[in-house]
């Protein structure tokens, strides 16, 4: 979460708010889109390694700035900017299938509301799917520079997250 804003272009704000466990976290971020207000969210993110069970591995993301109920269990207060438009996920969820030494398979499903009403949906699908691509090659070239980069260093404060 906290390396967001490095992998994706619209993203000039990303950064962990809480550490819940072990696979769930909550996060924070702010899209800067060109001509358009700035948007954030807030949101839980949740892993699950499940490469012994059935050889995935298993993200789930949604917004939670909406859900203040949920938000108090976690002891957590989002404070939402009043000068950004709140992104709303319904559901982020990914699906990592690995195949073979640097190979694998990613499934990708969503719902996110951007407050974007006004772009054509056939145009909103276009952007998304070219931004899944995108975003898995970025994720993909970062991990190939591992070695003494800010991840490494996340990894070994909280090993048993990854």
């Amino acid at each position: 979460m906290d390396f967001y804003d490095q992998l994706i272009p619209t993203i000039t704000n990303s950064k962990e708010e809480k550490y819940v466990d072990r696979n769930h976290k909550l996060g924070y971020c702010v899209f800067d889109f060109p001509i358009l207000s700035q948007r954030e969210a807030f949101f839980e993110g949740i892993g699950f390694n499940r490469l012994n069970h059935n050889g995935t591995i298993f993200m789930y993301c949604q917004s939670i700035n909406d859900r203040p109920e949920y938000c108090s269990k976690l002891d957590y207060k989002p404070i939402p900017n009043p000068k950004f438009v709140q992104i709303n996920f319904e559901y982020l969820l990914i699906r990592y299938i690995p195949t073979g030494i640097n190979k694998g398979k990613a499934t990708l499903a969503l719902n996110i509301d951007m407050k974007l009403n006004f772009v054509p949906l056939g145009i909103m699908e276009m952007v998304c799917k070219k931004f899944c691509f995108d975003f898995f090659k970025v994720v993909m070239q970062a991990s190939e520079n591992f070695k003494g980069s800010k991840w490494e260093a996340k990894v070994k404060r909280h090993p048993e997250a990854f």
